[in-house]
């Protein structure tokens, strides 16, 4: 496995919190879920956020179990720590979506939890849920038609598998798997990117597809997309934008193996 290129570029909050990480034959980027009023922060010192997408970079360097075992073992671990901090049950659990990628002698596998992209353009395969992007443009029209707040009513309904699974204290997630065979051995191409990288064609149409993301990505290179995303939230053009965050973390690598 190589990386042939990567970047994460923090949005419009205090801190980034993706993660881009790999280790062995496996390559992954993590988006943490920005935290709500009743997150849980384990760590007063950072979002909870930031703490659960670290704290996951870390289990999966060091543990060799298979991907679902692992992310299994790793909600486990979030769900014991905020029991003994004595904060169960006092709010919402801190959450993080996840792919990983592991390279195999007779396949590619994939494996996701919540809405990270991994698109493979030798067979012109997209992993995405995208259910959460849907959710969020409803519910932040619903929102602002009533004024209210409808975010940790969804979050509390991903942490139990409704319409689609995030990680975090939950011990009974699910994680969806997708394998590219390749009998041939043929090197495979990946591009594993977030939402806010993805929104360069999903939100604002600046590439019509991902097949010209990862294009763009490989020829010009992330700082260029990334680029373009930044101008376009910068321009007042996105008068009305149907997510929560103006400017998203934006994270993406690009690997061969």
């Amino acid at each position: 496995m190589r990386v042939i290129c990567h970047l994460s570029d923090p949005g419009g909050g205090r801190c980034n919190e993706d993660l881009i990480g790999w280790c062995g034959n496996r390559v992954w980027v993590i988006d943490g879920g920005t935290d709500v009023a009743e997150t849980i922060r384990p760590d007063d010192s950072i979002s909870g956020s930031l703490w659960i997408a670290r704290k996951l970079d870390g289990w999966l360097k060091a543990c060799d179990a298979s991907p679902p075992v692992a992310l299994r073992g790793f909600t486990e671990i979030v769900k014991n720590e905020i029991k003994e901090l004595d904060l169960e049950g006092v709010g919402v659990s801190p959450i993080c979506s996840i792919s990983i990628v592991e390279f195999l002698s007779q396949s590619v596998d994939i494996y996701s939890v919540g809405d990270v992209t991994v698109y493979a353009p030798d067979v012109n395969l997209e992993v995405r849920n995208p259910m959460f992007a849907d959710n969020e443009t409803t519910g932040v029209r619903m929102d602002r038609k009533n004024g209210g707040s409808s975010i940790l009513k969804r979050r509390r309904g991903y942490l139990r598998g409704e319409q689609g699974w995030v990680l975090g204290g939950n011990p009974e997630v699910q994680t969806d798997i997708t394998r590219i065979a390749r009998s041939d051995g043929k090197e495979q191409s990946i591009m594993i990117a977030s939402d806010g990288y993805m929104r360069a064609s999903l939100s604002y149409s600046l590439y019509a597809s991902t097949r010209q993301v990862y294009d763009a990505t490989r020829i010009l290179g992330p700082e260029a997309v990334v680029r373009m995303i930044r101008e376009t939230e910068g321009s007042g053009a996105l008068q009305c934008p149907e997510s929560y965050k103006r400017s998203d973390d934006a994270s993406v690598v690009l690997v061969a193996g």
